[in-house]
């Protein structure tokens, strides 16, 4: 079985590895869905790989699928891996930068039989060179000297992460009132209360009541990349959202522009405690401590 990429020098290899294959060998990888690329920007050099198979180290793009590596591991599993191990989001081909776009237009373009896919859906990891200079560039087993974080760039991010939140619990509310609308419920716009505004310590964003509609009190989490990519939620929303079970719902947002507001539920998830805990999606990372007074 083919092992993930280890550091960054496994992942700039892995680029390398698949921009070396043939235009045939490239596109007989992608498949008929792929959605997610690498990017790798070298000076003026841009390269280009499947997310799937740069996720792989030491792998040859002949054996990709030849050997059915791609068939080893799911296209969620690989994407989260290269996303904590470079620290970047996944972002849509369109959120980039002009010259990133041209140049994977070129790339693309030469592949054969490119036509049937839907180029709108496609989303970048980008990379560079530089990127990882004070991240580990050797085994996993030597020191890892950390990225720079300045308190202004933390308040800043910080900021930001209030911000999407806002915006998504909005996109939330606009597309819960639009669902009640469809089933038919009279002023559906009185029957969703947006919860957070007067109490962020709820549990939950939005409460939901129609004959028509049912109970909903839903939790929003919103990103500016891909849902895909994960979400934090605390212990006293998982605590409140199953208590409620069945009632209690996930609306996952996607944002594509922060500023106008604009954005869309990408998903819908009754129950999502016990559904997360099922699948083995649901990871505790932070650890509360206390100490007594007495030595």
């Amino acid at each position: 079985m083919a092992d993930f990429c280890r550091n960054a020098k496994d992942l700039i290899a892995s680029v390398h590895a698949f921009a070396a294959g043939s235009l045939s060998q490239q596109r007989a990888a992608l498949g008929a869905n792929a959605r997610y690329f690498v990017h790798l920007k070298e000076g003026r050099k841009h390269l280009f790989g499947l997310s799937k198979f740069c996720a792989f180290r030491g792998i040859r793009l002949s054996a990709y699928r030849g050997e059915r590596i791609h068939d080893e591991t799911g296209g969620t599993e690989a994407r989260n891996h290269l996303s904590k191990l470079t620290g970047e989001p996944w972002v849509p081909l369109r959120k980039t930068s002009s010259a990133t776009q041209k140049a994977f237009e070129r790339w693309f373009d030469t592949l054969p039989k490119n036509e049937a896919f839907e180029r709108s859906r496609f989303r970048l990891l980008e990379i560079s060179s530089s990127h990882f200079e004070g991240l580990n560039q050797s085994s996993s087993n030597e020191p890892r000297r950390k990225r720079v974080i300045t308190p202004e760039r933390l308040a800043a991010d910080l900021r930001k992460q209030v911000q999407v939140g806002s915006v998504g619990e909005k996109v939330a509310m606009r597309h819960e009132i639009k669902r009640l609308s469809a089933l038919g419920v009279y002023k559906p716009r009185s029957c969703v209360e947006h919860v957070a505004l007067r109490n962020i310590a709820e549990g939950y964003d939005i409460e939901s009541v129609s004959e028509k509609g049912g109970v909903r009190y839903i939790e929003v989490k919103a990103t500016m990349g891909s849902i895909e990519n994960g979400f934090f939620i605390s212990e006293g929303e998982i605590s409140e959202l199953e208590r409620l079970g069945k009632q209690a719902y996930l609306y996952l947002v996607e944002l594509s522009d922060l500023g106008k507001g604009r954005g869309a539920v990408v998903a819908e998830m009754s129950d999502p405690v016990r559904r997360l805990r099922a699948s083995g999606r649901l990871h505790p990372i932070l650890y509360r401590a206390s100490l007594s007074k007495r030595r």
